[in-house]
């Protein structure tokens, strides 16, 4: 099981006791962690809007040197069409960055005591890189160390063809194909859900548009905590569209994941 041993908070000189602050904290109280603070002058706390690519390039470099287990800052909303054209420091960190991004909107109570990771199954595993092991890898070590409970979902009902990165809806498949897909998804939720040793009530089979029943489903649940991958497509780092769409409306605090390839 994979435990937090270096923890970094990201914050505004400032800025003091924001949720961030106290998330970082008691993460590292309850997983005896070492706790640093990088306070970063002239930034918006919350924004994080670094000014130029040089300076975000200078945060990212230092943040990668430390290999942190996880990486803490605030976040507030951030319209997308600010995102495309003056990317905030959090867009950098999850481009450039090698250690996970735990963006926080608030922390009351300190702990996470609700956490759902969400997997993607529509890709073959050798296209995720191992993202799904390392979402769940995560999400077990924020959430068992504060006594969280921690739930498990995939937006079935999507799947990839051929060599593209991008998935489709099964139901523009015949029927056969359909059913042979939906059978293999549902036999993987449970074979994760079975190694991480995630009870079966906890473990939800969800229908629709990925980041629309991602963010409904973690609203309406009242989750503290959404375990997400970020894995990068194309040579200019976008990220995956899911987690975009998802960073833009999150509905909670919002743990991004790299694939393990860009982890040290």
């Amino acid at each position: 099981m994979l435990t937090l041993s270096r923890v970094l908070l990201l914050a505004s000189t400032d800025t003091a006791h924001t949720p961030a602050f106290l998330r970082a904290h008691s993460l590292a109280h309850a997983t005896h962690a070492t706790l640093q603070i990088l306070r970063l002058e002239g930034v918006d706390a919350f924004k994080h809007d670094v000014g130029s690519a040089a300076d975000a390039a200078r945060v990212v470099e230092y943040v990668n040197c430390f290999q942190a287990d996880l990486v803490l800052t605030d976040c507030l909303y951030v319209p997308a069409l600010d995102r495309a054209f003056h990317r905030p420091l959090d867009s950098w960190l999850l481009r450039r960055g090698s250690a996970p991004l735990y963006l926080v909107t608030q922390a009351t109570p300190p702990k996470p005591m609700k956490v759902l990771a969400s997997v993607d199954l529509s890709h073959l595993e050798d296209m995720t890189w191992g993202l799904n092991e390392r979402i769940l890898e995560l999400a077990q070590a924020v959430a068992a160390p504060c006594g969280a409970a921690l739930h498990l979902c995939n937006v079935s009902g999507w799947t990839v063809l051929g060599d593209s990165p991008m998935s489709v809806p099964t139901r523009s498949l015949d029927t056969h194909f359909k059913k042979a897909v939906r059978d293999a998804q549902h036999e993987a939720l449970e074979g994760l859900t079975e190694r991480y040793g995630i009870e079966r009530e906890r473990q939800h089979d969800l229908n629709g548009v990925p980041h629309q029943e991602i963010t409904r489903f973690a609203r309406c649940n009242a989750f503290d905590t959404l375990v997400l991958g970020a894995a990068a497509l194309g040579t200019d780092g976008v990220l995956g569209s899911t987690a975009e769409r998802v960073l833009n409306r999150t509905p909670c605090n919002l743990l991004l994941v790299q694939p393990p390839s860009r982890c040290r």
